[in-house]
């Protein structure tokens, strides 16, 4: 799982995707935000050549949202592993709940040996 904690501190949103022209020719496709000391802080900087550009500064754009989907995903795995767990423990869980249970926990946690 990604450890989320080391985003902590990042630039706040939005993130705002700027293309830069000379002419009709893109020439820098840049991810800024205003909500830094300064205004318009360059937080990353696109290869134009690339044909991949456009959706690199968009996934580059959207980290700050992509990272509280994470964040929000975590946090139900958290609540479905401790109530799964709770009914692995619980004697009157039939056999066919717990094996369901304990092999679900394997798959959230990546793991292929048997929980016990």
């Amino acid at each position: 799982m990604i450890d989320t904690d080391k985003y902590e501190g990042h630039t706040p949103v939005p993130w705002a995707i700027d293309v830069h022209k000379v002419g009709d020719k893109v020439s820098a496709i840049v991810i800024e935000s205003n909500w830094t000391s300064h205004d318009n802080c360059v937080l990353a900087e696109v290869e134009v050549e690339n044909e991949y550009a456009n959706a690199d500064a968009q996934l580059i754009a959207d980290a700050p949202l992509l990272l509280a989907e994470v964040k929000r995903w975590k946090g139900n795995w958290t609540f479905l592993r401790d109530w799964l767990v709770k009914h692995i423990n619980n004697e009157k869980t039939n056999l066919t709940a717990r094996a369901f249970s304990e092999f679900f926990l394997q798959l959230m946690d990546g793991r292929d040996e048997v929980i016990e």
